[in-house]
């Protein structure tokens, strides 16, 4: 009992992810071997030592080494491994902040944008992204650590270049120099070594790293797996029947098929919704826009909403990233938060309002398609 209460926040961290993996993945009329699904397991057929030097391989070949098959199993444990790494960190960052027993933890514990979003969206590689994003602010004051932790993060994902690693650069040069407004945020950062390293890595997997593989080349990687092929062509089809080609798609391409997506519907205005009550919970905890870490977040991250439509997870991102810089920056002020009425402002993700219609906007949205 005494061991459950020195880590409870360990055992909330763990059972939340859990029960998000089994409300919103079992009950999706699939059991436990599919849970990855067919759409985010395929990132894991990329890998370096089949297909050179492409985007997002470097999970796959860590997976391609570990284990080398695609069974859904495997792929399923491989992924609560990413979970666990994510709860472990998450506590050891709070640890390091001295905050590991404060109310803002299980703030961030309960929010639907951390443990209950990764529970429920398996298979995407966020949780892993998000725990880089606090190793490299927990070993900041290390040039070569958090450079190492960021570019990690890029070779997993290129969304890591516009969700986290703003953030993560701001703390790291703000911990260096004083940085009291946007014009010496700027000066600064051009005299900063590491933000060209940065660069220089962004341009070389954006350069040089092709795209993922083709379509038919995603179907015989998993020809040899154990995973069905008709349940990947299921997931990897867009309504007209056409592979949507997303393995090959350039940053380009991206543009022109997500603003075709972005057109003024319920759905649009539902989320411009969900995006204003984040920013109103933000600033309920104590966040001031106003502060030049914070606006410049909101700007960097916008280009995700244009190269991509899963708006539930930029908003995740959003969210975690600016939480951790407010914890970081103001460790004070936010240790003397004690307002539980927070905890109640369920904002977004699968347990949030974003995560499915509340019942009035999807009599609306049933009147409107009926229009």
């Amino acid at each position: 009992m005494i061991y459950f209460k020195q880590h409870r926040y360990i055992f909330i961290s763990f059972l939340i992810s859990l029960i998000s993996v089994a409300v919103f993945n079992i009950t999706k009329e699939l059991t436990f071997k599919d849970l990855t699904m067919a759409w985010n397991a395929t990132h894991y057929a990329i890998n370096y030592m089949d297909f050179g030097f492409v985007k997002r391989g470097f999970i796959g070949s860590f997976y391609y080494f570990s284990n080398g098959s695609f069974t859904q199993g495997s792929l399923l444990l491989f992924q609560l491994s990413f979970i666990i790494f994510f709860i472990a960190t998450t506590h050891y960052f709070f640890y390091k902040l001295g905050l590991n027993k404060s109310f803002i933890y299980i703030l961030f514990i309960l929010s639907p944008a951390t443990f209950m979003q990764f529970g429920s969206d398996l298979g995407r590689f966020d949780p892993i992204l998000v725990a880089l994003f606090m190793l490299s602010i927990i070993y900041r004051k290390n040039p070569i650590l958090f450079f190492t932790f960021s570019m990690i993060g890029i070779l997993i994902h290129e969304i890591y270049v516009f969700a986290l690693l703003p953030g993560a650069f701001l703390l790291y040069l703000s911990d260096r120099v004083k940085l009291g407004s946007l014009k010496e945020i700027f000066i600064e950062s051009i005299k900063c070594k590491t933000l060209y390293f940065l660069i220089l890595s962004i341009l070389i997997v954006v350069l040089f790293g092709s795209y993922e593989l083709g379509y038919e080349q995603i179907l015989d990687s998993f020809s040899k797996s154990n995973l069905p092929i008709s349940y990947i062509e299921y997931h990897t089809t867009n309504l007209t029947g056409e592979p949507l080609k997303v393995w090959t798609r350039s940053i380009s391409d991206n543009l022109f098929f997500t603003s075709n997506k972005l057109t003024f519907n319920i759905s649009t205005i539902y989320m411009v919704l969900v995006y204003l009550l984040l920013l109103i919970y933000l600033y309920l905890i104590g966040i001031e826009f106003k502060k030049p870490q914070y606006y410049l977040i909101l700007i960097s991250s916008f280009p995700m909403f244009l190269l991509g439509t899963d708006w539930g997870r930029w908003l995740a991102f959003i969210y975690i990233s600016i939480f951790v810089i407010f914890i970081t920056t103001e460790r004070d002020k936010a240790a003397k938060i004690k307002n539980k009425h927070l905890l109640i402002f369920s904002l977004y993700g699968p347990l949030g309002v974003a995560g499915f219609l509340p019942p009035v906007l999807l009599i609306i949205y049933r009147v409107y398609q009926l229009m």
